[in-house]
């Protein structure tokens, strides 16, 4: 990750390097059972839904410090390590959030078909819709001004 952070930081200065929040969450729930993991993904969701940093840190020590935290301790070491690059994601409205770390392409918005778009099912969800996440982020954002 230090490589990345150094590449686009020489390419393009001003840019934030932000962990996937759907791969910290899979990456954390392979430390659960398998039948565990349902309840171990709704213990997390306080964390990365919170309003702020803050109260996403007092979420994550929660989680800590609850039975699942407690039980499954590498998870919240994990969230710690890759918490420089969560904070980032606390700073974008509810609503970019969601695209940001939503791979459900039905919540997405609708993407203009002559932007010559690949469509999902060519390969994996995350590299295939960068562009259209940062198309629908850029839309909305637009919309409200």
């Amino acid at each position: 990750s230090k490589g990345m952070e150094q590449a686009l930081a020489a390419v393009f200065p001003n840019t934030t390097l932000q962990t996937c929040i759907v791969h910290l969450i899979r990456n954390s729930l392979e430390y659960a059972n398998w039948k565990e993991r349902r309840a171990v993904a709704a213990a997390l969701k306080p964390v990365y839904t919170a309003l702020t940093v803050e109260a996403a840190l007092a979420e994550l020590a929660a989680f800590e410090n609850g039975e699942w935290g407690r039980w499954y301790a590498p998870i919240g070491a994990s969230w710690r390590r890759a918490w420089d690059q969560v904070i980032p994601f606390f700073t974008f409205p509810s609503a970019i959030r969601k695209i940001i770390y939503c791979h459900c392409v039905e919540a997405l918005p609708p993407f203009p078909p002559t932007l010559g778009y690949a469509r999902p099912g060519s390969g994996s969800l995350c590299h295939d819709l960068p562009q259209h996440r940062m198309f629908a982020a850029n839309a909305s954002l637009s919309s409200r001004a």
